[in-house]
């Protein structure tokens, strides 16, 4: 099977941008900041060939790597080690980011809007159907898997009722992670490099 092209998703951020869009669209704070930094020295969100240029060379945040770092932060803030989770994400990174193109493919462009978006994590959210991508070890690979939710209270969206799938599995709500995104990306403000 020949691999889909990466489809052209109109998002390039600096780091204070990506930052900003990380924190729900708010001022990041040092841990977060700390937290980003730490991902960047383990390899994510930037594989070795897209780092490339060298010191002095700002690198742009792509939709793939502002979602890698909020998988990452998703699972941090649920229990998983970071490192863990850095590591996931790199086996997993053509897996997750084929499935982020079809996500972004397949959601209609109102829904990058929404006013959960913007309301920094103060709001519910609420799918008829979402898609989880399951990075744990016994996760088959990671593959996203598609499902209706039935429990809204733990992350503020569908939690995770698929047969197989324990408590300390790191499944993550990738459709959600991919539409907040998207949303903040596109109005996030301009930050002068070397802020944050």
């Amino acid at each position: 099977m020949v691999p889909k092209k990466p489809i052209a998703i109109d998002i390039s951020l600096g780091h204070g941008q990506a930052a900003w869009v990380l924190a729900h669209g708010a001022e990041p704070d040092e841990q977060l900041l700390g937290k980003l930094k730490y991902l960047r020295r383990r390899g994510v969100p930037f594989s070795p060939e897209e780092l490339g240029g060298g010191r002095g060379k700002g690198v742009r945040y792509g939709l793939h790597h502002v979602v890698e770092l909020a998988v990452a932060l998703f699972l941090d803030a649920r229990g998983h080690r970071l490192h863990t989770t850095a590591d996931r994400i790199i086996d997993s990174r053509d897996d997750l980011r084929e499935d982020i193109d079809q996500i972004y493919r397949d959601t209609p462009p109102q829904a990058f809007e929404a006013d959960w978006i913007f309301s920094m994590g103060r709001s519910k959210i609420a799918f008829e159907k979402t898609v989880f991508f399951n990075l744990s070890p016994s996760g088959g690979g990671g593959r996203a898997v598609p499902h209706n939710p039935r429990d809204l209270s733990t992350f503020g969206i569908a939690t995770p009722q698929v047969s197989g799938w324990g408590p300390g599995d790191a499944v993550v709500p990738l459709k959600h992670l991919v539409i907040e995104a998207v949303g903040l990306s596109r109005r996030a403000p301009y930050i002068r490099p070397g802020r944050p």
